[in-house]
């Protein structure tokens, strides 16, 4: 029964985690685009192509296995 809970808690805490961690990059999104817009460099698709992939890449960590490893 406690390890139970234990194991329930722990999930939660970690659900909570993900959630926040995904808000986070959404954020981070939305305001580079609308950095992007506001530098005027929103007429230049490949530079903001490659900042939302970048961005993207970052979240496809986050749902992927995270061993610490840094990517070069």
């Amino acid at each position: 029964m406690h390890l139970r809970l234990l194991v329930n808690g722990l999930q939660l805490s970690v659900d909570s985690i993900d959630n926040m961690i995904s808000c986070m990059l959404h954020m981070m999104r939305s305001n580079a685009i609308e950095n992007m817009q506001n530098m005027g460099l929103s007429d230049n698709p490949v530079e903001l192509e490659k900042i939302l992939n970048f961005i993207a890449g970052l979240e496809n960590d986050v749902d992927g296995d995270c061993d610490g490893d840094v990517a070069e």
